[in-house]
């Protein structure tokens, strides 16, 4: 349907095709990949609890089916860029993390994994969601595993595990994510807000402020000695790095 509404258009305009600017073409297929992301099917959220690439789900004939409409209609949209479609759902599915509709994330990350299952940032979205889910730590650091194999030098995607990680007490663990983000990255500041949270836990407030002046602004301090007091802070910083991933 695209090519004969350009065609269609291009003669009208007195023009071929092949003179449509490249910028033009580049919005069209991704308002065609937008709308059939936006339109899940019917069963989106009862399907399977919407479990991570369906793993223990046997599908029937009609949902595998659906399965390869969907990927060979986001084929055709984008000309044969699957990966320029999974990216698309990655954002759509970073959305939901921000608004903690973790059941819908998984929606969106399992269509990215449909359609580019080698794209690493899938596993790193699933590790996220699950554990919006509440799901055993061992599962969220099963997917983390799997997305850092394949991107080991993401400080951001190291930051995150180590949030995780912090937020269900494994304050050790998560102060070696964030240095390991860190020699990345020496400013990244989730990071720097990361260890700046556990030196505070650990009662080492010097090495806290040091952190907390990459993390925040100087008129920040004196630091609380009260880790619960930053909670609004800390998810207003997660806010901002989910919206950097929202907007590629």
């Amino acid at each position: 349907m695209r090519s004969s509404i350009v065609a269609a258009s291009s003669r009208v305009a007195g023009i071929t095709e092949t003179r449509v600017p490249v910028w033009i073409s580049f919005l069209v297929a991704l308002l065609a990949i937008t709308t059939w992301l936006l339109t899940p099917p019917a069963n989106a959220r009862a399907e399977s609890q919407n479990v991570p690439m369906w793993e223990g789900v046997t599908k029937t004939k009609k949902q595998l089916q659906g399965d390869r409409v969907f990927v060979e209609k986001v084929r055709k949209s984008t000309h044969g860029n699957l990966e320029l479609g999974a990216k698309r759902a990655m954002q759509l599915g970073w959305k939901f993390v921000a608004i903690k509709d973790p059941g819908m994330a998984i929606h969106r990350f399992n269509q990215a994994w449909l359609l580019d299952p080698d794209y690493p940032d899938i596993y790193w979205g699933f590790a996220v969601a699950m554990d919006e889910k509440g799901a055993p730590l061992s599962t969220v650091e099963r997917f983390f595993a799997k997305a850092e194999s394949m991107k080991p030098d993401d400080p951001d995607m190291l930051a995150d595990h180590g949030r995780i990680l912090q937020h269900r007490g494994e304050i050790d663990r998560a102060m070696a994510y964030f240095q390991r983000a860190l020699d990345l990255d020496k400013s990244f500041r989730p990071a720097h807000f990361g260890m700046m949270l556990a030196m505070i836990a650990k009662g080492k407030h010097d090495v806290a402020e040091q952190h907390g002046r990459v993390a925040l602004s100087s008129e920040a301090f004196p630091l609380s000695r009260d880790v619960s007091s930053y909670g609004k802070l800390d998810d207003g910083l997660y806010l901002i790095t989910l919206l950097r991933r929202i907007e590629g």
